[in-house]
C-alpha cells in the first residue's frame, strides 16, 4: 500500500516495508542538514587572523536509501525500469515531495510537506539476492535558489 511520505517526478518512492512488489526508499540526507556554502575568508599574510568573506547558501545534497523487491522476476524488473525511467540523469530537475501523507514522516505531522526541486546525481546498487531483493542509495542535488525545503499544506 502507498502510502505517498516520499515522492520524486510524481512516482511513490515509500511504498510499504511490507508490501511483495515494492520500491521502499527513505529520505536519510539533506533533510534536517544546513546547505552547504560557498565563499571564503580572506587571508593576508601579514596579518593575523582572517578576514570574514560573504558565504552563500549553495546546495543541498539528498541522500536516499532503501531497496526494491518484486515477487517474480518480471515484477522485479519493472520496478528496477521504473526507478531508471524516474532517476534518468537526462532529465531535467523534478520536484521531490516529503510528507503530505495519513502518517508522521521524518518529524513531520500528517496533512504538511515540504517539497524541494532536485537533479538526480548519482545510484549506488547492493548486491542482488535469488530473492529478487536489492537495496539502492540515491543521490539528489536540491538546485533551489537557495536550496531550501518549502513548507505547505497537503
Amino acid at each position: 500500500m502507498a502510502d505517498g511520505l516520499l515522492t520524486f517526478r510524481g512516482t511513490d518512492l515509500h511504498r510499504g516495508t511490507y508490501e511483495p512488489n515494492s520500491i521502499n526508499l527513505d529520505l536519510v540526507g539533506g533533510f534536517d542538514d544546513e546547505a552547504e556554502v560557498r565563499g571564503d575568508d580572506r587571508i593576508m599574510p601579514e596579518a593575523a587572523g582572517r578576514f570574514e568573506g560573504a558565504r552563500q547558501k549553495d546546495r543541498r545534497i539528498i541522500t536516499l536509501e532503501g531497496f526494491v523487491r518484486g515477487v517474480t522476476s518480471q515484477d522485479y524488473r519493472d520496478l528496477i525500469d521504473e526507478l531508471h525511467a524516474i532517476f534518468d540523469p537526462t532529465l531535467s530537475p523534478g520536484t521531490l515531495i516529503v510528507g503530505g501523507g495519513d502518517n508522521d514522516y521524518l518529524g513531520i505531522p500528517p496533512g504538511e510537506m515540504y517539497t524541494t526541486t532536485a537533479r538526480y546525481l548519482n545510484a549506488v546498487w547492493g548486491t542482488y539476492t535469488r530473492q529478487r531483493f536489492r537495496t539502492v542509495s540515491v543521490v539528489l542535488e536540491s538546485i533551489e535558489s537557495p536550496p531550501e525545503w518549502i513548507a505547505s499544506s497537503s
